[in-house]
């Protein structure tokens, strides 16, 4: 049921997080944000591994697997809440985006029918000038890299106080 599709992907992002918040006056409060953070992407896929597979012949199928990592992923925020009564409450909160770049190292596997004019197609290490992400890559084991981003966000929100007669919030 997977074929052609993700067969199995994991993603994970790890961002310590330093933070700041300031009363600038009874009614409004300001804060920021800022964090670096490290994230990693494996991915295994498969697809077509010969040109023109229409009939999808399962020999002439391909896996391909990416295991990537990237340590520098930085990310900010700002917000802002407003008081304009005692009972009504605004806020309003900036998220940048987070863009990853995970380098590391891809494999790819050809059923025995993925051939070019009846030869295996293999996969050979190319000029370096000629590499847009890591040179290093051999036949076996070529370097990869896989970008992705988390859209930056903002979020609006507002809240009503049930205030009794205490003064207190309900």
């Amino acid at each position: 049921p997977q074929r052609y599709d993700i067969m199995s992907q994991e993603a994970a992002v790890f961002v310590p997080t330093i933070a700041a918040a300031y009363r600038i006056s009874p009614q409004l409060d300001v804060g920021a944000r800022f964090g670096i953070g490290i994230g990693q992407v494996k991915s295994r896929v498969a697809l077509w591994g010969a040109l023109n597979n229409y009939n999808e012949y399962v020999k002439q199928d391909s896996v391909f697997e990416v295991d990537g990592k990237d340590n520098f992923i930085p990310s900010f925020g700002i917000g802002v809440a407003f008081r304009p009564t005692p009972v009504i409450e605004l806020g309003i909160n900036y998220s940048s985006q987070m863009s990853l770049l995970a380098k590391g190292d891809a494999t790819s596997e050809n059923g025995p029918a993925a051939l070019l004019m009846n030869n295996p197609i293999v996969v050979r290490p190319t000029d370096p000038s000629a590499v847009r992400c890591a040179t290093g890559g051999t036949a076996d084991v070529q370097k990869a890299c896989v970008e992705l981003a988390l859209p930056m966000s903002v979020t609006l929100g507002g809240r009503y106080k049930f205030i009794g007669n205490d003064g207190k919030e309900k």
